[in-house]
């Protein structure tokens, strides 16, 4: 379906046309020299093998695991779902999967096109051949993200575990411990809640990342 709004699309200038999925997605040769001062020099790297990396290089950013493992533990729903997916999920992503994806999510419900400097009777002349093919379905209702709070336990090297609770542990090894305590505020609709939420943030500390800017940024709590 998408191939053949693409090919048609060729002729139009300024159009570029996407090459075909592939039918598998198989890691490359990766060749890997670490140097004397620890630096590693990847070459020949596949999208997908260098997913895995990264995916491993999370393993040691605290703050990433803990940003992954409160969304998990506190929500139901999309705002629940890894922003890195497991290594073992990878090893069955092929090209009818990725079709599949976007047969789904790729409809003209969920799409907005936008240009600037460009005459609107001129974008509608490119749109309309691109998207004449796409199935024109109402769109369906997207469950909510609810919250339930939970904990979210992880032991470094291992996958991660889920269970019903209030906080998150992870075992390091090492002499630190990082933890995360998070609850769900309105926002600054609330501008009351919102003011209580902030100052609790400075009390117990305003997170990892150093800033000159701000009240509460770059704290830390010995709590």
């Amino acid at each position: 379906m998408y191939r053949t709004a693409a090919s048609r699309a060729k002729a139009l200038k300024g159009v570029f046309q996407p090459p075909p999925l592939p039918g598998h997605v198989e890691p490359s040769k990766l060749k890997i020299t670490a140097l004397p001062n620890g630096l590693k020099i990847a070459s020949h790297m596949s999208p997908l093998r260098k997913m895995k990396v990264e995916i491993a290089e999370l393993a040691k950013n605290p703050m990433g695991l803990l940003m992954e493992a409160v969304h998990t533990a506190a929500y139901s729903g999309a705002l629940a779902n890894p922003l890195y997916a497991h290594e073992s999920a990878l090893d069955r992503l092929n090209g009818e999967l990725l079709e599949e994806f976007m047969t789904e999510n790729f409809t003209v419900a969920r799409m907005v096109l936008a240009a600037s400097g460009v005459e609107h009777e001129e974008l509608l002349q490119v749109a309309e051949p691109l998207t004449s093919d796409l199935p024109n379905v109402p769109r369906q209702v997207e469950p909510k993200s609810q919250y339930t709070g939970g904990d979210f336990l992880q032991h470094t090297g291992g996958d991660f575990l889920q269970h019903t609770g209030g906080d998150f542990l992870q075992h390091t090894g090492g002499e630190a411990t990082h933890f995360a305590l998070a609850f769900e505020v309105p926002g600054w609709n609330n501008e009351k809640e919102a003011v209580i939420a902030t100052v609790l943030q400075m009390l117990m500390g305003g997170g990892g990342s150093f800033s000159a800017g701000g009240p509460g940024k770059g704290m830390h709590s010995w709590l």
